[in-house]
């Protein structure tokens, strides 16, 4: 999973953009993604790879998929947004 963000110039203007890369993304299904505000621990769900409208700070990104028949859980934290 890469992960790229625009920050926020404002209260709640900042995105993340998630991109899956590798030789196995066809392999997943039903994927879901939640982004964490880690200061006021707003979140924010969906199945969009882009996230609008972010508050400001730092941010974990978690997707939770299936990968062929097997569930998956992958984390990464992103800063400044």
């Amino acid at each position: 999973m890469e992960l790229s963000s625009t920050p926020s110039t404002c209260f709640a203007n900042g995105t993340i953009t998630i991109t899956l890369k590798g030789n196995d993304v066809g392999n997943l299904s039903q994927i879901t993604y939640t982004v964490v505000n880690t200061t006021t621990s707003q979140e924010y769900l969906g199945t969009s790879t882009v996230f609008e409208n972010l508050t400001k700070g730092n941010h974990t990104v978690t997707m939770n998929a299936i990968f062929q028949t097997t569930p998956i859980i992958f984390l990464r934290i992103l800063l400044s947004t």
